[in-house]
């Protein structure tokens, strides 16, 4: 007889540790789940704001290159001499910047939007501190 009660006993004990185990085991599992769908809608929310921050970033640069664009074409020395400017070289290929740079009866070519022009120097004309330009 005490030998059935001792089993009862632990037969009654077994059981309630496998329902504590059966209710822990369910705890974990929803803590597991709420978790889970918590760190979901985080990602969730990190991912719309890089996507944000990327279609903004986006717009910048893009915005950049148009005007690194622009004043690319501005400075196009094409375009200048699409604006009326020209282009003065030496016979050696050097670009006249200054009056020293040539002396008279030199041969000089000149570069204008629609081609060239084989010209020779005349005078040469220094400015003086009267003249404006």
């Amino acid at each position: 007889m005490q030998n059935s009660n001792v089993l009862r006993s632990f037969d009654s004990l077994v059981n309630e540790k496998r329902i504590k185990i059966d209710d822990l085991t369910d705890r974990m599992a929803r803590s597991v789940s709420e978790q889970t769908h918590r760190e979901g809608m985080r990602l969730d929310r990190a991912s719309i704001r890089l996507e944000h921050a990327m279609s903004d970033r986006l717009k910048t640069e893009r915005s950049r290159f148009a005007k690194a664009a622009a004043q690319m074409q501005a400075n196009d020395p094409v375009a200048v001499l699409a604006r009326g400017y020209s282009i003065a070289e030496t016979k050696d290929c050097a670009i006249v910047k200054r009056v020293e740079d040539v002396t008279t009866n030199d041969n000089i070519r000149v570069r204008v939007s629609d081609g060239t022009l084989h010209c020779t120097v005349d005078t040469v004309e220094p400015k003086t501190g009267d003249q404006n330009g």
